[in-house]
């Protein structure tokens, strides 16, 4: 029993002679008198051992233990045995890891503690650009132009960057951000003609891939020739008629055709944007109604068709269309249409206008050779059905363009035929959507516009997606046109809008509408 109390006393003595014998730090603002420091390298390699240090100046330490954690918030405790110390460890993902370092000191009871706030550690690997989306896939010079990338890496971020756009005035690519999906918005060229440039992918550590873009850029050049059919409808027996025919391109034309009763009878190649008054003499048809048909393209095949009735006989009613101020019409302003008679003599009994194929007015009896109309933007036919007192009856036709100076007007967006609320937060179902946007302008959309939809996450800088659109339905008289596209849809918060729907006349609806949808919540 002696030599047991002998032996605690000497132990006691012993602790007590060392704590003594040990420097005691001044306690500092906080009450504490020990640190404790991580050293460890800021950037290093998966699966390769790296070493993690402790140390500081803690005197009788314990529980002394690293916490490691990742971006995903999975941790790793390892135990140490004493400060200083170190080990080895082996990341296995790449990614943002933190450290932790803590130890207990038996002096002032207290537990110390140090945080490492970030280790990068990097796949060793190239990372690879698994293909490039031109969006639009036809560009034409002022269009904006989205590259949509796959970057296929184990790394949590890769840094993208253009290489040769300045030689086309434009600004340089330089971001970063996760690999995937990724869109860089190259903005658009000014310049028709074949552009080069190259597109470089690095982990943030200099293993780099790159892939060279080759675009072809066309003239704006978004519709096909313009055919304007000078004629009447109907010529006295025994006329000899003789009509003009004028085509027009935004950029060139390249060829035109024109058939009477289905024969060839002018034919010609064209390297010019316009052909005015082309004369088509047709000579002396024989009584009976004759159909004049004119094909046109342009430089790059675009095609155009149109008709022409003509009605040759004494019996039929003649007349002229005549319109005010043709020259310098004005949307949204009045202009008066007249039927003006070719014959002497002639009582009307019937009089019926027709705007772009629609019945505009009626006047039976108690005729009215004139009407006032709202002048609309775009191209548009006036067609004049006539009767007189002595049976005869006469239809005649005018085309006017009007210029056009407004964008398309964004009426509705559908997601699986329901119609999204733009002034609050729209319910979607997850997974495939089909997603529809109609649109309406007087002068007529372009049926080669190409729509683009966006979708952009809330909260995330990226776009979730950008995707091209398809003209799925258009009216008759091309006004009003709805795009869809399908596309699958996760969970989460989304803002859709649309550019890239333009008119006839090259103007561009510029995406002013946002919509925002919920999935899965």
């Amino acid at each position: 029993m002696k030599r047991i109390i002998l032996s605690f006393l000497l132990f006691l003595f012993i602790l007590f002679f060392l704590i003594s014998c040990a420097v005691i730090p001044e306690k500092d603002s906080s009450g504490k008198m020990f640190e404790i420091n991580i050293k460890a390298s800021d950037v290093t390699e998966t699966f390769k051992e790296t070493e993690v240090m402790v140390d500081g100046n803690i005197v009788g330490a314990k529980n002394v233990m690293l916490e490691i954690v990742n971006e995903y918030n999975e941790k790793k405790i390892i135990p140490l045995k004493k400060v200083p110390d170190s080990t080895k460890v082996v990341f296995e993902k790449p990614g943002e890891y933190s450290i932790v370092a803590k130890a207990l000191s038996l002096i002032d009871g207290k537990e110390y503690s140090n945080y490492k706030p970030r280790v990068f550690v990097y796949d060793p690997q190239k990372p690879f650009i698994d293909g490039i989306e031109v969006i639009p896939s036809t560009i034409f010079a002022g269009d904006e132009i989205i590259l949509h990338l796959y970057v296929n890496t184990n790394n949590p971020k890769v840094k993208v960057e253009t290489v040769g756009l300045s030689g086309y005035e434009k600004e340089e690519i330089s971001m970063t951000t996760k690999p995937g999906d990724i869109f860089l918005n190259v903005g658009s060229f000014s310049k028709d003609g074949d552009k080069e440039f190259f597109v470089k992918v690095d982990n943030l550590v200099g293993m780099e891939y790159a892939t060279k873009v080759n675009l072809k850029v066309y003239p704006i050049d978004k519709e096909p020739p313009t055919i304007i059919i000078n004629s009447k409808f109907s010529y006295p027996t025994n006329s000899n008629i003789q009509i003009y025919v004028d085509i027009s391109d935004d950029v060139k034309l390249s060829s035109y055709e024109i058939y009477l009763d289905g024969e060839l009878k002018l034919k010609d190649t064209v390297d010019q944007k316009e052909m005015k008054n082309i004369p088509v003499q047709i000579g002396k048809l024989d009584p009976g109604d004759h159909s004049l048909i004119v094909k046109a393209t342009d430089w790059i095949g675009k095609k155009t068709m149109k008709g022409q009735r003509i009605l040759v006989g004494d019996t039929y009613l003649n007349f002229e269309i005549a319109i005010s101020n043709e020259t310098n019409l004005i949307p949204g302003h009045s202009t008066i249409i007249s039927v003006v008679p070719t014959e002497e003599g002639i009582n009307f009994k019937k009089i019926v206008y027709f705007i772009d194929g629609k019945e505009y007015k009626r006047f039976d009896g108690d005729v009215q050779t004139f009407v006032e109309w709202t002048v609309e933007e775009g191209e548009h036919y006036i067609t004049v059905y006539a009767e007189d007192e002595n049976g005869r009856a006469g239809i005649n036709e005018r085309f006017i363009s009007v210029n056009d100076n407004n964008a398309p007007r964004l009426i509705s967006m559908s997601v699986n035929g329901e119609k999204l609320d733009i002034s609050k937060a729209n319910r979607i179902s997850l997974g495939m959507n089909s997603i529809s946007v109609y649109f309406m302008d007087p002068g007529g959309i372009s049926k080669y516009a190409t729509p683009i939809l966006y979708i952009r996450e809330d909260h995330y800088p990226d776009y979730y997606d950008i995707l091209e659109m398809k003209l799925s339905e258009i009216s008759p008289d091309e006004k009003e046109a709805t795009f869809t596209i399908n596309t699958s849809i996760g969970y989460g918060y989304f803002y859709f809008f649309v550019k890239g729907v333009s008119d006839k006349e090259g103007n561009e609806y510029q995406g002013e509408d946002v919509f925002t949808v919920i999935t899965g919540y």
